[in-house]
């Protein structure tokens, strides 16, 4: 990695940093003009922490001095339990020809998220299918501004709680909970409901969920672009993060191939922090997911100009 990259990650972590603490500054002044003028609102720490979550992690894998091959074999095991079939990498992974099975790939992943005792909340509100349905939809319809940050404290705010306001309280404190305290489901669930998603152009029969590549990269630059798509990413737990930059690069590699890239995004300052996390996690598939991101990397090394 050259001087310069270095440089600007540095840059960009102290500016996330920077912002974090600006955002909840702000609203401690708001918060506190609210009660001078008579207003009740809800605590400060409390809206602290909806817009930046802790992480929470639950995991009771093999200890660190479990070999690699031990880890594996138990994650094949659990991901089998869990879905009802054994792990297998997809012969059509970012082009997936059928729509019967990529929806059935996430019906699985649902089935087996509703039928655990985190998933209460998610069962309430329909199910995991059901609730990913409408969330798309809502979220597709309100995308992230990932041109004004720099320019807009107003805009810079809109994206630190853009979640949050679209989602609600509610539904950001169950995906919350899921998020924490099911790991082990999230690489299948990761999965199927990337390859679900690449297919919803082609394959949805609802014009309001038909995720276009617009709406698709506007998220995925949302995390690597904006303070508060920084702060979301940076709170989840590490397995997590490294599942969602995976797929996040995934997405916005898919556009720019497909000639979309509105923003100029260029992942080559992302891709080698996103290869450590996934090296560093236990996930069945770390090895593909690695090859992936290098592969990735040695494309965007090619087609950059010298000095680029």
């Amino acid at each position: 990695m050259s001087q310069n990259t270095d440089r600007s990650i540095v840059f960009r972590n102290i500016a996330v940093g920077s912002t974090i603490v600006v955002a909840v500054v702000a609203l401690v002044f708001l918060w506190n003009r609210g009660r001078e003028a008579g207003g009740a609102g809800p605590p400060i720490d409390e809206v602290a922490v909806e817009a930046f979550p802790p992480t929470e992690v639950k995991d009771d894998l093999p200890g660190p001095t479990a070999g690699l091959d031990t880890v594996r074999s138990d994650l094949a095991r659990r991901w089998t339990e869990a879905v009802g079939q054994p792990p297998e990498w997809p012969d059509d992974f970012s082009a997936p020809g059928s729509c019967e099975q990529v929806e059935l790939e996430l019906a699985r992943a649902c089935t087996a998220l509703d039928a655990r005792a985190a998933a209460s909340g998610l069962r309430g509100l329909g199910g995991a299918c059901a609730l990913m349905e409408r969330v798309v939809v809502e979220l597709a319809a309100a995308p992230p501004d990932l041109s004004s940050e720099l320019r807009s404290y107003e805009a810079m705010l809109g994206n630190v709680f853009h979640l949050f306001r679209v989602l609600g309280r509610e539904r950001m404190q169950v995906l919350r909970r899921v998020l924490a305290q099911e790991q082990e489901l999230m690489e299948p669930l990761a999965m199927a409901f990337y390859r679900w998603s690449i297919s919803r152009e082609a394959c949805s029969k609802s014009a309001p969920s038909r995720l276009r590549v617009q709406s698709t990269y506007a998220y995925a630059g949302f995390l690597f672009q904006t303070m508060g798509g920084q702060a979301y990413l940076r709170r989840r737990a590490p397995k997590t993060e490294a599942l969602v930059c995976f797929y996040a690069l995934q997405v916005l590699d898919r556009a720019i191939e497909g000639g979309y890239n509105p923003q100029g995004f260029d992942p080559r300052t992302e891709i080698p922090r996103c290869r450590a996390l996934v090296e560093s996690q236990p996930l069945v598939f770390s090895d593909r997911y690695v090859a992936m991101l290098d592969e990735m990397s040695r494309a965007w090394e090619s087609r950059a100009p010298k000095g680029g």
